[in-house]
């Protein structure tokens, strides 16, 4: 299996991953779909840029999964239903909340040396739902890295799966919104995290700590966040951690307000920016558990050869295990040269 932008599509390809209508849930393309050329233009057209095929070159690759579908599917329906509760101005059932928390924990620390695939989770990211989903793993992620005790990181990865819920009750013209906010309309969407807070400030079951990752999590370090313009000695670790996860989502395609930039650019982009919004010890704390090169993505050699990414060597986010498959001159090089980037010194990613 690998990942190939729409305009790399091949006759010898099939789908490997269904395509969902992230609007209505149906499936447009389904596993082992073929000819997938034709396909192209409408998928482009609908903002899907890149798909997980399998082809000769590929077929015992495999990507790892950051989140089981199991644990995935009970986090978004517990979370769904206390987003139901807020639509109806109803109090939420939060135990159910930190039963999923603690789940995503323990498939966390089942792979303690994980680096994560992000393009994998952008298959169930792009709503309020999947982000949330994913900005409560990596932030588990994260703490992790930093060395959390139990109680910390269940602390944490409530208020990263609860950080958006003041979405629920907001206008759905709002939320749908993918040309861009009116000033008045961007006012009105930066009071979700106030309204996230006061869904939240007064349930027993969630921590005050968790509560003020609800209310914080787009304050910046540098006093430019909102909603109430805080410095960074004002902002709990956890709502940085939490506000720099919901940040990188945005950047790479996982928020549905996202931008597209590429994991490369949005990691140069939080390094540059990393004192002013957050913390430089978080980002690059955070960055060596993001692969710049994703298993299953395609990239070029400082030779000029073109090759997929098989492998990842852990602790060492730039210098995977590549599968060269195409010459400097554009032949193809088949079945493939695996070479280990950690061994070979004079090759780089480019």
């Amino acid at each position: 299996m690998r990942i190939v932008m729409i305009d790399e599509l091949t006759e010898e390809m099939t789908l490997s991953r269904e395509i969902i209508d992230q609007e209505t849930g149906r499936i447009l393309l389904g596993v082992g779909a073929a000819d997938l050329l034709q396909y192209a233009s409408r998928l482009r057209a609908m903002g899907i840029n890149y798909v997980y095929v399998t082809d000769s070159l590929s077929a015992d690759i495999d990507i790892p999964v950051a989140v089981s579908d199991e644990i995935r599917l009970s986090a978004e329906q517990a979370l769904n239903k206390a987003f139901e509760k807020c639509e109806m101005d109803q109090h939420p059932e939060f135990l159910a909340i930190k039963r999923t928390v603690q789940e995503l924990i323990d498939e966390l620390f089942s792979n303690r040396e994980i680096l994560v695939n992000v393009y994998e989770m952008r298959c169930n990211g792009g709503h309020f739902l999947g982000h949330s989903v994913n900005v409560a793993f990596l932030s588990l992620l994260l703490g992790s890295q930093l060395g959390y005790d139990a109680d910390k990181m269940k602390k944490l990865g409530v208020g990263a799966l609860l950080h958006d819920i003041g979405v629920a009750g907001m206008p759905k013209d709002l939320l749908v919104n993918r040309s861009g906010f009116t000033v008045e309309e961007k006012l009105l969407y930066e009071q979700h995290s106030v309204i996230g807070y006061h869904r939240v400030k007064d349930s027993w079951e969630i921590s005050p700590v968790s509560r003020a990752v609800v209310l914080c999590h787009h304050e910046r370090s540098n006093g430019s966040g909102y909603p109430h313009r805080l410095l960074k000695g004002d902002i709990h670790e956890f709502s940085r951690i939490v506000g720099l996860v919901d940040c990188f989502e945005e950047l790479t395609g996982g928020h549905p307000f996202s931008r597209q930039m590429s994991i490369q650019d949005a990691m140069e982009l939080l390094t540059v920016k990393a004192d002013d919004w957050f913390d430089k010890d978080l980002v690059k704390a955070f960055s060596s558990r993001i692969p710049l090169c994703q298993t299953g993505t395609t990239v070029r050699l400082n030779d000029g050869r073109v090759a997929v990414v098989v492998a990842q060597n852990n602790g060492f986010p730039t210098r995977p295990i590549v599968r060269v498959y195409q010459d400097a001159a554009g032949n193809r090089i088949d079945p493939g040269l695996e070479v280990d980037l950690l061994q070979t010194n004079h090759l780089v990613l480019v």
